[in-house]
């Protein structure tokens, strides 16, 4: 006898079960098939890929006579996942999923998932990690929510790193609306060394902030052209200070010195601590804010080749010092991110708190501990980067980081409620 899977989606077949939000979950049952480490396009347009980065692998799938779905993941920085076809889900809505699955192998480097994203792009995408133990069959429940795209979305279930994860139930239903920010979000421009709106298209993942979290639209201000008046006018609850491109990391090094320009970097600061506006600060805004506190930037070379230290693409963290920022990290000491610099913040900086390092460089992660509102975060990779592909944990971290702060809801705490 045919063994299925039940994973539970929406159907735009005669099957089509109107949903009653809040209460029903959707169902669709599948046959059973394996996917391993390669491009599958299932026949029932289930599509599962391998990725590396953003490049996905194609290959080979086959039936599993057992019943259930598994997905090998064999790449360190590789991601295996399983999608749903096109479903037509509401705008800025939160909906519940309920997975049951086990953990097979090599846990301490993989990381079992499920998200949420829409056709129109997977940067867009909302996830959680869930919670194993090697070995142990869950079932956990847990909230995702759609973002601003009116097209069509697409549920996975996946894992990064080395491992296996054997999904044996799916299932979704729609609960409420995703109140979206009322706060401001101004966007600190260090993409290039003069004002010019045009350069945030260089930062594709700002959009992360309107697309997915539900910002308005950002303000802009470039430091040259900052002023109290200009601030006030933007009314920010948000200061984000950007990254930059690596290509010019180096000549942004010596032009964060000048004093035109830290002035400017001088005046959104202390604006932002008169007001309890939280700041945050990616790759060169860790490194503008940290020289204005009085630090310095440098060059690192290797002690044995004398070559010029850099990190580029996926890394691990050590976290040296416990924070509300990693809660709920699937490995409680460890965290990987994107990196794209050539830079370090010099050691002679003794302002913030450091929360990480890595193998080659330190200051990877600053807590400014204000008196007068919540901490302000830098980060030296690109923490909103990658939750895509290779580095899903800086999803997490970021939900953590814009909860903690009150300006977008807990998922874990909106479960609660229901």
């Amino acid at each position: 006898m045919k063994t299925h899977i039940l994973l539970s989606i929406l159907t735009l077949t005669a099957m089509w079960i109107t949903p009653v939000s809040g209460k029903n979950f959707e169902s669709l049952s599948l046959e059973q098939w394996q996917f391993e480490s390669y491009h599958l396009k299932y026949e029932q347009n289930w599509t599962a890929k391998l990725f590396t980065s953003d490049l996905a692998i194609a290959d080979h799938s086959y039936a599993n006579p057992e019943g259930y779905v598994e997905i090998n993941g064999y790449l360190e920085h590789g991601r295996a996942e399983l999608s749903s076809p096109s479903i037509p889900l509401k705008p800025f809505t939160w909906y519940e999923v309920e997975i049951q699955y086990q953990t097979m192998g090599a846990a301490d480097s993989s990381i079992s998932l499920a998200g949420l994203y829409p056709d129109a792009s997977r940067d867009l995408m909302d996830q959680v990690i869930l919670p194993s133990t090697n070995g142990s069959v869950h079932t956990h429940k847990a909230l995702l929510h759609s973002g601003a795209s009116r097209s069509d979305y697409h549920f996975f279930l996946g894992n990064t790193g080395i491992g296996k994860t054997v999904y044996l139930h799916f299932r979704f239903r729609e609960l409420t609306a995703y109140q979206t920010p009322e706060e401001n979000l101004l966007i600190v421009d260090l993409l290039k060394m003069e004002p010019n709106p045009e350069n945030l298209d260089l930062w594709k993942s700002h959009k992360k902030f309107t697309g997915l979290f539900g910002f308005a639209d950002p303000g802009y201000m470039h430091p040259l052209k900052a002023s109290i008046k200009l601030l006030s006018e933007a009314d920010p609850g948000l200061i984000v200070f950007s990254p930059t491109a690596t290509d010019t990391e180096e000549i942004n090094m010596g032009f964060f010195k000048k004093r035109k320009f830290n002035k400017g970097i001088e005046k959104i600061l202390l604006y932002a601590e008169e007001n309890h506006i939280p700041v945050l600060g990616i790759c060169a805004g860790h490194q503008s804010i940290a020289l204005h506190y009085g630090a310095f930037l440098a060059r690192l070379k290797d002690d044995n080749s004398g070559e010029y230290l850099k990190e580029i693409g996926p890394t691990t963290l050590n976290i040296i010092q416990e924070d509300p920022l990693f809660d709920q990290l699937p490995h409680k000491n460890r965290l990987k991110i994107t990196e794209a610099h050539l830079i370090v913040v010099g050691y002679n900086f003794a302002l913030p708190e450091n929360l990480a390092t890595s193998a080659d460089f330190g200051n990877q992660i600053f807590r400014y501990d204000k008196q007068t509102g919540d901490p302000w975060y830098t980060f030296q990779g690109h923490i909103e980067k990658d939750w895509e592909y290779a580095c899903p944990e800086g999803s997490l971290v970021m939900h953590n980081l814009l909860s903690n702060w009150g300006l977008i809801q807990n998922r874990d705490v909106m479960a609660g409620t229901f």
